[in-house]
C-alpha cells in the first residue's frame, strides 16, 4: 500500500494530480486512521504507467523533470511484470470461485442422491404394505417364509382365479 507520496513518485505524477484523480474517482484509496491516504498499487497502475527512480534512464548531465516518464525496456519489462502479476491474481481469485462452486455441487450432489434413496426407500416400504392390505382384503395369509410378495408380480396374478357357477357346480374346468 501507497501513501499519496509514494504513490505520486511511483509513477512519476505530482501529489496533486494524483489527488484530483482520487477526487474525481478514478482511482480509488482510503484515508487511514491519521487521515493520510492509502492507495492500493493494483489500483495505481490500472491507471497510471509505473515509472521508479532506478528504472529511468538518465544521461549525465541532464536534469530530469518531475512527473516525466521515459520509456526503455526496462520500463515496457516492469510493466509487463505488473500486467501479469494482475492476471495471475484475477486468474487465482476466478480458480477459488470455481473451486467454490466445485464444492457447492458436490453437496448439492449428494442431497439429491440422499433424497432419492430416501423416495425410493418410501416407495417400497410403501408397495410392501399395499400388498399386505391387499392380501387382507382378499384373505390370504402372508407365508412365513416368503413375507414379501415379489414386486414383479402384478395383483391381479397374486389373487387366486375365482371359478364360474358351471365349474363349481360339474366340476370341470
Amino acid at each position: 500500500m501507497y501513501s499519496l507520496k509514494e504513490a505520486a513518485e511511483a509513477v512519476g505524477v505530482g501529489k496533486p494530480a494524483l489527488l484530483k484523480a482520487i477526487q474525481k474517482g478514478r482511482i480509488s484509496a482510503v484515508k487511514n486512521d491519521i487521515g493520510q491516504w492509502i492507495i492500493n498499487p493494483s489500483e495505481l497502475y490500472r491507471v497510471y504507467k509505473p515509472v521508479s527512480r532506478e528504472t529511468l534512464p538518465i544521461n549525465e548531465g541532464e536534469q530530469q523533470e518531475p512527473g516525466a516518464v521515459f520509456l526503455g525496456e526496462r520500463h515496457e519489462a516492469l510493466n509487463e511484470v505488473i500486467e501479469l502479476r494482475l492476471k495471475l491474481d484475477s486468474v487465482s481469485e476466478l480458480k477459488a470461485r470455481i473451486e467454490n462452486e466445485c464444492s457447492d455441487l458436490r453437496r448439492r450432489l449428494d442431497d439429491t442422491e440422499r433424497a432419492r434413496q430416501r423416495a425410493e426407500d418410501s416407495r417400497d416400504k410403501a408397495f410392501f404394505e399395499l400388498s399386505r392390505l391387499t392380501l387382507l382384503l382378499t384373505d390370504q395369509k402372508i407365508n412365513k417364509d416368503n413375507p414379501i410378495i415379489d414386486p414383479e408380480v402384478t395383483i391381479e396374478a397374486q389373487t387366486p382365479e375365482k371359478k364360474g357357477w358351471f365349474k363349481r357346480l360339474f366340476g370341470r374346468g
